[in-house]
């Protein structure tokens, strides 16, 4: 027979202890704005354990504890995006107050509300810190998740100081493959539904553009969203798009686009010698390679070393003219600065390189 056993005498009272713990966080904290991002189902914010006496297997008393939870008090907040069913592997920093009180030493123990997380926290030498580590697979797309990360200064979780929450969205994933300083295109493919439905496609991202913003999605059919991708630099990070229906505001579809941007194949290169601290004024020939006359658009990823003294560059047919440059000032020994010549179609045609040396 399990449970604890008390031993009553005839007309004895006794006061029966409870203690009751849940790692449920109630329904969401309406300080959090989420008016932007879709909402997961409510949680339930009632428990109802119940506490059973009895007697020579004969049931004497039911209790039932009516528990209400509340939201966590959480001190910080991180959104993630994910693609869907990947795993996600996440580090972040936690800081401890002074006002803590350790029962082993400065050992922290953590949480998780979710049992899909493995989580562990290992302590910074030297600091007030930890680093939290923990793994999750997140469900199909789209789909969010809160994750509450308790944190205990005693291994009996009891003595709870600090909570973290982490939001991760889960999304289609979409790879991209674009060339530095080029306009590239893609597509996201939309499946209908049983009905057909008009959405409205957004990006949050200056690199990507959607090319048609409204579409129609035929029932049970299949709709393209033509993107337009011109990454201005190489560390450019993923873009989330999100397509709704217009008419009732419900999110259909997110996307997690993820750029693989590749550097334009040199084809001449100049070596520069620049007296460091100053801005220099330089010109380099170029020859116009077609028969025919030709624009071209100048432009650089590195806007901050260097600018040029007119944009265009209009060349008659095999026509020679000079593109001026003026190199600013910087701290730097020494770097590569790209010049890009592109077309009217903004594909590139050359990929002029500048070896500069700061003197």
């Amino acid at each position: 027979m399990g449970g604890d056993k008390v031993f009553l005498e005839k007309g004895e009272e006794v006061t029966l202890p409870v203690i009751y713990q849940s790692f449920d966080a109630g329904w969401e904290d309406a300080s959090v704005d989420d008016t932007y991002f879709w909402a997961s189902p409510p949680c339930s914010s009632t428990h109802q354990p119940s506490l059973v006496i009895t007697s020579d297997g004969r049931t004497v008393s039911k209790l039932a504890l009516h528990a209400q939870l509340v939201p966590y008090k959480v001190s910080n907040h991180v959104r993630l995006f994910v693609p869907e069913k990947e795993q996600l592997v996440h580090s972040m920093r936690v800081e401890v107050g002074r006002h803590v009180k350790f029962v082993e030493g400065r050992k922290v123990y953590v949480r998780c509300a979710v049992a899909e997380v493995v989580c562990s926290v290992d302590e910074e030498k030297n600091t007030n810190a930890y680093n939290l580590t923990f793994k999750y697979r997140p469900p199909p797309a789209p789909h969010t998740t809160s994750l509450h990360f308790l944190f205990y200064s005693d291994p009996y979780h009891t003595l709870l100081f600090d909570i973290h929450r982490v939001t991760v969205h889960s999304l289609h994933r979409l790879d991209l493959s674009c060339t530095l300083g080029q306009t590239d295109s893609a597509a996201v493919v939309l499946r209908g539904g049983p009905m057909a439905r008009r959405v409205h496609c957004a990006v949050g991202g200056g690199d990507v553009a959607v090319g048609v913003e409204r579409v129609v999605v035929p029932a049970g059919g299949l709709c393209e969203v033509p993107l337009i991708v011109r990454p201005k630099r190489v560390d450019v990070g993923n873009v989330v798009l999100n397509v709704v229906d217009t008419d009732t505001h419900a999110l259909v579809s997110s996307w997690l686009l993820i750029p693989h941007i590749k550097y334009p194949p040199i084809t001449k290169s100049f070596d520069i010698t620049v007296p460091k601290g100053t801005s220099l004024n330089k010109r380099i020939s170029y020859t116009n390679p077609y028969p025919t006359p030709k624009t071209f658009h100048l432009h650089t990823p590195t806007p901050h070393l260097l600018t040029f003294k007119s944009p265009h560059l209009i060349l008659p047919a095999e026509g020679t003219e000079y593109i001026g440059l003026r190199l600013l000032a910087t701290d730097a020994h020494s770097g590569d600065v790209l010049v890009l010549l592109n077309d009217e179609e903004d594909r590139i045609e050359e990929c002029l390189r500048l070896r500069v040396v700061y003197v």
